[in-house]
Formats: C-alpha cells, structure tokens, sequence
C-alpha cells in the first residue's frame, strides 16, 4: 500500500511525514487545532466571455483521470480545482501571523475564525451588469421598461388568467377548449367583440409567444462509436437522446432572477454560534488565497435523480436506457448503462463548468447583479444510485473502504477521495479493485470532468430511503415481525401483529398525524406512510418484545431526528454518535433471537458516516431524495399525452407550464396580481363544520411572520349558542365548580406576587355579571425550523376543544404547558383542554382554557425514553374528580402527543381510537410525534 500511493507532504508545523493527505489532514486537526488553513486558488484553463477576468497565478492540481466520451469536445477533464464544501485537498498551510492574510482577516467584516480554519463569508456584494461593484445603498437596476398594464402577449390580464386557468389548473383538453371558445364567440359577437382565444391553437400559440422563463428544451444525441466491431450487441449500435434544459439558464431564470424568492435566498454562508459560542450550523465555505472572491456569491448546485414511472394504465413506461432483457444479466451492459449515465451527466452540466472558476454576473430575485460562482454541491440517491453514481461495487459504501461483509465492524477505514482511487487505479490490478477495495474501474464518475468535485464526498446523507425507508421499515419493523414468529410461533405472531395494528389505529388525534385505521397492513408503503409509523410504532409493540429491543428502535429514532434537525451543535453531534453507538450494541438482539445471521447492511452502515457530514457541511435540515421523489409530478403530462412518442409531448406541455408560471411571477412583482400564496387567514371557520379527509386535515403546516418562541391565540369570532355568564356555564359544560376555578385565576392575576397561597372564597373577586365568550379551537404558533415552516422557521397548529368533532363524538386536544424555567418536560406539564374561553375585567382580555391536568414521571419511562403521564385527581374517596384548573393561553406551549400505555391485554376488536384518551389511564408524552416535539419534550 505505501509503495503505491507513496511518501505525502510533511506536515508544514512539525515536520513530520505521512503516507498520504488524508493522514496529514487528520494530524493537523488533532495536533495543530489551531493552525489556519488557506489553500490557493489555481487559475481556470477555460476563459469565457461572460466570466469576470482575474489575475490568479497559481498552478492547479491536475486530474490524470476523466469521463471517455467521443460524445463531446469538452467531454475531458477538468483542472482540479481548489476545495469546496465537498473536496478537500490539503496543500500546504501558511504560518500563524502570515501579515497580509492576518490584515484581510481583521478587514473583513464576515470572518470567522473556529477551529483549524479561516472563515471567510462570501459577501455577495451587489454589482452592476458588468461587474462592476456598487456603492452601498445603491437601489438595484428596475427589472423590465414594460408599461405596469402590459401583460403581453396577453390581451389583458383576463386573458392571462383564462390561459392559465384552462391549461393549468383545470387542464381542459384540446376539444373542450375549441368547444368553449366556439360559445364565446358565438356570444360576443353579438356585441361586437371577441373572444380571448380563436381555438386551442391560438391558446397555445399565445403561451409559446410568453418570453419570461424561455428556456428550451434540447437534445443530446448520444451516437455509437465508430469502431465497434461486428459482433457489438444491438444496445451498442443505438442512439441515445437526452432531452434537458441548459442549467445555468435554468438556475438564473427560475431561481435567482425570481423576485418571489426574494425573501428565501441568503448571498452569505455562515457560522451560527450560540450564546455559548457553539457552532450550531457550519457551511465551510472557503475561499482560498484570492480573497477578491469573498465578495462573489456562491451557488452551489444540488443534483439528484430518481427513476419514475409515468404511465397511469400500464404502470411500466420509464424514461431511462433500455434494451433487450436478455441482456439483463449481462455485466458488460450494465458497465455501458453506468458509462453513458456519467456521459449524459457530464454533457448536462457543461454549461455551468466556466463558472466554477471564473464569477458570473448574475440577477439575484432582489434585483442586484452579483459576481457568482458554481459549485456541484450534494448529490441525492438512494443506495442503488449511490453504487451506480460513484463507480463502487455492490454492497461496498461509496463514501468509505469498509468491506460489505463487515461494514460496521472495527477495522479502520479510510475514506474514499478522488485523488485516493486515481492512485490506487493507477497502481492495482482490476481483479484486485473489485474484490480489495470494491471500485469499478471501467467507469470513471462525471464528476471528474468538473473542478473540485469529488463524487465520495457529494453523496449525500439521505434520511429517507438510508434511515426512514430503508433502515426502519425494511429492516427494523420487518424483524420485529420476524421475531414474533419465531418467539410466539406463527398463530400467536398473527394475533400479536393483529393487537399492534389495533394499537397503532388507536393513537389519538394530533394535528397533521397521519392515521392507520387498519394498522400497518399496506400493500405498497410510501416514504409518508413509513414517517408516520415512526411516530407511533415503540409504544404499540413495547410489552411484546424484549426491552433491548426497543431500546434498539429508541435509539435509532432519536439518531434519526437528531440528524434532521435545522441546527446541530458540537454538543449535538456528540450526542448522535452515542445514540449511534446505543443503536449499534442494541441491535445484535436481532442476531441472539436468531432473526438475521449478520448486521452488515449498507443503508444502516451510511448512519456512520452521518456525523462526519453535518460537521463538515451543516446539518442536513431535510436534505434527502424526498425532493427528488417530489418532482414526479413533472411526469404529470403523459396523462395529457396522446401517448404515441409521448415525451416530446411531454416536455412541450412541462415548458409551457413553467412560461405561466413565470409570466404569473412577473406580473405580480408589478404589482399586476396579487400573491398566488397571500398569507393565511387569522380568522378560522367554526371546526365543527369542516368535512375533510383525516390525513389531510389542515390542522398544521408552515406559517409566515416574525421569529417567536411559542403563541396562542383565539379566533376573532366566538361561538354561538353557549350561556353568557360563568354560573350558567358551568351548568352547560357540567363543572360545577367552573366559577370558583376562574375566580381563582382572576385572583392570581390580579396579585401575581401572592406565590399562589391559600385564599379564602370571599377574598376572590365577584365575576358573576362578567360575559364569558367560548371558542372551539386555538391557534399555537411556534419556532420549529426543523419541521416543514415557513420563512422565519414558524410553524402552527389548530389545538380542539369542541363537542362535536366532523360531526361525532367531542375531541379535547392535550398541550403542554410551561411552569417553570428547567429544561424540556421538567419545566413543562401536560394538560388536556376541556374548554377554550375568554372574558373581560377592568378592560383587560383573558384567554382562557379550563384544563384537565396530569401527573407525570420523576423521569422518562426506562424502556421507551418517553416521559409518562397519568390523569391527576382531587378529593376524599367519598368525592374524586378530575384535577382541574383554569389556565392563561401564554402558558400553553402547543400541542401534545399521548400515547396509551397499552398494557399486556389486547384491544377490543372494534376500539374507536376517539375513546383513548378516556379509556386509559396511563400515557406515553409522545417525543416523536414530530421533531420540535423530540426537541422540547426530553
């Protein structure tokens, strides 16, 4: 090994020499943390028109290894370039006190130094059209001279909605839509006016004619090479063409040229640090030796792909290479597949190569030009993609040389570079690659045509088919049921699985909670359903398997909405790796109950490398193939297709959509339309007439507005048909003590240093002619950045008091509400709220929510991690009843999740999962129901 890849650079501060970079670079951070690292800036070998000139000097580190292809001129390789995000390449490190770096470093107002290195921040500075920099304060150039009405090539603004109206949302076809504009015409004539379209023709003419987002289609054909010989199988004698879109085009029309992006696009990486000064959420973003770049913006590029399926009848046409099946098996087509996927990637991304090294001016959606710089950024894929992406051997990990047999065991692994495999390909047999070190050498990544990129260090870490998809529902629920066989046998583990669906259909409501009504018994599982099983699957299965079994699934859900969250501290991260290693000793109770034979699984083995990638490129924060999987929907138009050569059909329809939606941002950045996504209401509708399906309930989702930790508010308008006074109430709602409860809080109001003594009834103020307004529902606003939210990180959610719930029995949401100022459930309470009122006292409004309150553990539960709650009662034996109390909505946090200890007996048959919250009388806090509630409720 050491006489192939040779004697590395001396380490620059102690002189010490290792076998490759990769040691050096681990040395220098454990032994020298404070050394600052600068690595310089070669010179691009492409100058193009539209980049800016610069005076670099520096000599490249060249790649002795690029894409073959026959297919396009600039198909070879590009100069390895300087480190991004996602390549490191350790040149030599300049010595503390170096006296220009050291006066740039305390001009600059973003940089940071942590750790080992320089941060500089990018500062995107706004510049004109041709790059040249803009005095602060200067207003950005206006967008277009069009008059404000002009809503060319439309006739008017109704025309404009009509087309939309009629090819996007309703998409009329082509015979519907001659027919109506044959009455219209019909109609107006008779006034002398005409219709706003001829015919479908028109129609369509008039959207080909939009020039805002005119970015074409076009087509790569992919030839056979000249000297195949005779015997080539057909699949080598075809012609393959690719249809896409020029990304640079693509990402200055729809993205950063889009007003409506305005307030979701930062021109500045950073550090956050706590008050602690705690990174929380790292992007490297380096820089090197020119530091003019610290004033270009960078972009970095995001890929993924995702094989669909877009024929709704059929369910088996796909857009990707093909041939015959007898060559299904063949590994000589497989390789022509994998060469002609990097090919095509390649010849894609061409457009965007000279702006890797060079800055491009470009529009930002506030309408400044920047200077800017690409950069290939994460790769999204699932593990067959990964192997396939990064030239890797089945079963082998694309990121490390960890052997399949043994992923996860002791041996120390070195992880895979680019540098590190063009060594080893240089100086090994091939026999040797595929079985030692597990690299197809036949193939060589697209990446390797592009500066600083590194396909080992771009795969992306993918929560959803790694962790949700792959390592909870494929493996960890299957041997769960694999383990009810073999210890219950198989009659028992069917009644058993029986009794755990009933459990799962009977968790109790919770705004956006997907339901199971018939358990987990799904003939095809979704990324969705296997998210909401994660929420309730430890607490149905608890008494039927061993506890290092559910500390084994405790463990991995906590790793995986550790990794998930929008900030992760150093602290955090510690955290993941011990709940990694909780994991990793828990889940060998799967191999002693003889349910696997070995533990070595690629998509369990990627949790390790978990870690390692939030440090050096920021948490995750969602970024996973759900994204991908996301843009089926662009598949869409093959139902509007007369499916005979379809795709072309296909595509026509997709840029037509994407010209409207440009034209609608256009118009309403003049001000011509209103916002298609306006803010969400503030009044809610009587929740008791909402008729909706229950997994989409619309009681959660993102919300716009300024950054606050938690609120609860009322509706504007009360509900009718409730009595106006306490007394009165009281008697309704069947709490014979209500008006004494409220007196009570009036009173601690009124004193709030009373320290909440004893008081007698007669010191507590009179109330009885006070109006009592009753509401059947609250809205809890909060930060939740690592949720679905919205721009300030907010999230909200509808919490329900109301007698009648979709027109059946009462629904009466818990909450937690805050007491005290310790740390997660120790400060906080759990309460379930029985009804939701205000009233007025000396012009001051209080809203109010009448609480039935529980008692929880000293500490969380021992098997499951979750806190325990039990309902709280007052009273002699003679006279028990609920404990209840009346509350300020400032002291609810939000909504919370109970799951019902189930116990050792089974469920009835036919239990209405409406009834668990009175049926049971002890509760799981449920941490999982979502990822702010994983983070609040420890």
């Amino acid at each position: 090994m050491a006489t192939i890849l040779g004697c590395g650079p001396p380490c620059p501060l102690c002189h010490r020499t290792f076998r490759n970079n990769r040691a050096r670079t681990k040395h220098i951070r454990t032994q020298h943390p404070t050394a600052n690292q600068i690595t310089p800036s070669p010179t691009s070998s492409e100058p193009d028109d539209s980049a800016i000139d610069s005076d670099e000097n520096n000599s490249p580190l060249h790649s002795n290894r690029s894409t073959h292809s026959n297919l396009s001129e600039n198909g070879g390789a590009g100069d390895l370039q300087p480190p991004s995000p996602f390549l490191r390449v350790d040149n030599d490190l300049p010595a503390e006190g170096d006296s220009e770096l050291d006066e740039h470093h305390a001009n600059q107002e973003g940089a940071h130094r942590t750790s080992f290195n320089f941060k500089f921040r990018a500062q995107g500075r706004p510049c004109d059209r041709h790059g040249n920099f803009l005095p602060p304060g200067t207003p950005p150039e206006p967008r277009t001279a069009n008059p404000i009405d002009d809503y060319s090539p439309f006739q008017d603004q109704e025309g404009f909605l009509l087309a939309e109206f009629l090819y996007r949302k309703v998409e009329m076809s082509s015979h519907d839509v001659d027919y109506l504009m044959e009455i219209w015409k019909s109609t107006l004539r008779k006034h002398g006016e005409r219709s706003p379209f001829a015919d479908i023709k028109d129609l369509h003419s008039t959207i080909d004619s939009i020039t805002q987002g005119d970015v074409p289609w076009e087509c790569l054909a992919f030839e056979p090479l000249p000297d195949l010989p005779l015997d080539a199988p057909d699949y080598e004698r075809e012609t393959y063409r690719l249809w896409y879109r020029n990304p640079d085009a693509c990402i200055s029309h729809f993205l950063l040229d889009n007003p409506e992006l305005v307030d979701h696009f930062d021109t500045t990486p950073y550090i956050f640090l706590d008050a602690s000064g705690d990174s929380q959420n790292q992007q490297d973003m380096m820089y090197e030796n020119d530091l003019s770049l610290a004033d270009s913006m960078n972009i970095t590029i995001i890929l993924g792909s995702d094989k669909t399926t877009v024929s709704v009848a059929t369910g088996n046409v796909e857009y990707h290479p093909l041939a015959d099946r007898r060559y299904d098996t063949s590994a000589h087509f497989r390789t022509f597949k994998r060469k002609l996927y990097h090919t095509q990637y390649s010849a894609v991304l061409q457009p965007v190569k000279p702006g890797m090294t060079k800055p491009m001016i470009k529009r930002c959606p506030d309408g400044h030009y920047r200077r800017s710089l690409y950069d290939l950024g994460p790769k999204i894929l699932d593990y067959p993609e990964q192997v396939s992406v990064a030239c890797i051997v089945q079963n082998w990990c694309p990121r490390c040389d960890a052997p399949p047999e043994d992923l996860d065991g002791d041996a120390n692994t070195i992880r895979r570079t680019r540098l590190w495999t063009d060594e080893l390909i240089a100086g090994l047999d091939p026999d040797v690659l595929w079985t030692q070190y597990g690299i197809d050498h036949d193939v060589v990544p697209f990446t390797n045509d592009f500066p600083h990129a590194d396909i080992h260090e771009m795969i992306s870490c993918d929560i959803l088919h790694q962790l949700i998809k792959g390592t909870f529902h494929d493996h960890l629920v299957q041997w769960v049921i694999e383990y009810l066989k073999i210890e219950y046998g198989s009659a028992r583990a069917k009644e058993i699985l029986d009794d755990i669906d009933r459990r799962i259909a009977a968790a109790p409501y919770f705004p956006g909670l997907r339901r199971f009504p018939h358990g987990r018994r799904f003939k095809q599982w979704t990324g969705d359903d296997s998210k909401a099983l994660m929420k309730v699957f430890v607490p149905a299965i608890v008494e039927y398997v061993p506890m290092q079994m559910t500390w084994c699934l405790r463990a991995f859900l906590d790793f995986c909405y550790m990794v998930r969250q929008n900030e992760v501290s150093q602290g955090d991260i510690d955290t993941i790796r011990s709940k990694l290693s909780d994991f990793h000793r828990d889940r060998k109770v799967f191999l002693e109950a003889g349910v696997r034979d070995n533990l070595s699984l690629p998509r369990q083995h990627s949790m390790s490398h978990y870690p390692y990638n939030i440090e050096e490129f920021g948490a995750l924060s969602g970024l996973c193939s759900s994204i991908t999987e996301s843009r089926h929907i662009t598949a869409k138009p093959w139902r509007r297709s007369n499916r005979y050569n379809a795709l072309g059909q296909m595509l026509i329809t997709n840029q037509r959509l994407d010209k409207l939606s440009a034209a609608r941002t256009d118009f309403t950045a003049h001000g011509m339309l209103p916002p298609l996504y306006p803010p969400p209401p503030t009044r809610l509708r009587d929740p008791t007439l909402d008729v909706q399906d229950e997994h989409e309930d619309g009681d959660e989702g993102p919300v716009s507005g300024g950054r606050v930790m938690g609120a609860v508010k009322l509706p504007r308008r009360a509900c009718s048909g409730y009595p106006r006074f306490v007394k009165d109430l009281a008697t309704r709602i069947g709490v014979s003590h209500f008006p004494n409860l409220v007196r009570r809080f009036l009173y601690y109001q009124l004193h709030p240093d009373s320290g909440h003594e004893p008081v007698s009834d007669e010191e507590l103020p009179d109330i009885s002619r006070t109006r009592i307004r009753i509401f059947h529902s609250a809205t809890a606003t909060y930060y939740a950045p690592s949720d679905v939210s919205g721009l300030q990180g907010m999230r909200r959610e509808i919490i329900r008091s109301t007698p009648a719930w979709r027109r059946g029995p009462e629904r009466r949401d818990t909450v937690f509400l805050v007491e005290d100022e310790d740390e997660g459930m120790r400060g906080m309470a759990v309460a379930r709220v029985r009804l939701l009122f205000s009233f007025k006292h000396r012009n001051i409004m209080y809203p109010c929510a009448l609480v039935d309150r529980y008692t929880k553990s000293e500490r969380p539960d021992a098997a499951t991690g979750m806190w325990k709650a039990e309902p709280e009662f007052e009273g002699t034996s003679r006279s028990v009843r609920r404990m209840q109390t009346v509350e300020h909505l400032d002291t609810v946090y939000r909504a919370a999740h109970l799951m019902p200890v189930f116990g050792d007996g089974p469920l009835p048959i036919r239990f209405d999962f409406r009834d668990s919250l009175d049926a049971f009388t002890s509760f799981y806090v449920n941490k999982y129901v979502d990822h702010h509630a994983h983070e609040i409720a420890f």
